[in-house]
């Protein structure tokens, strides 16, 4: 079902919409890093969250929020569910992702 969900956000249309967004965004990503920089860390998480920080009510501030929520909450599903560190992120993550969010909600539905 969520695959099914999540296939229709990202069709070819939709990917190439986002083309753009996306050169931007690596383009930021690679001006804001160093001579020397670790390329998962300051390129591919918060590339990663790239598409879907577009589409949803992340506010600017927020997005290193997002980024960590993103990345302890996918690797935790993923195989290194059984790292430890990758647990206490995890459940670090879920609750304060779900506070946000809850509270984001709930001002866009008394906005509108």
């Amino acid at each position: 079902m969520l695959r099914r969900i999540v296939s229709r956000a990202f069709t070819p249309k939709a990917t190439d919409a986002l083309e753009s967004a996306i050169t931007s965004t690596v383009r930021e990503l690679l001006d804001r890093a160093g001579s020397t920089f670790d390329v998962i860390e300051e390129i591919a998480y918060p590339l990663s969250c790239t598409p879907s920080r577009r589409y949803s009510v992340v506010q600017p501030e927020r997005r290193p929020d997002f980024v960590r929520w993103t990345e302890a909450i996918t690797s935790f599903a993923g195989s290194f569910a059984a790292a430890e560190h990758r647990q206490t992120a995890f459940h670090q993550a879920l609750p304060s992702s779900a506070t946000y969010f809850r509270a984001e909600l709930r001002q866009h539905r008394q906005a509108t």
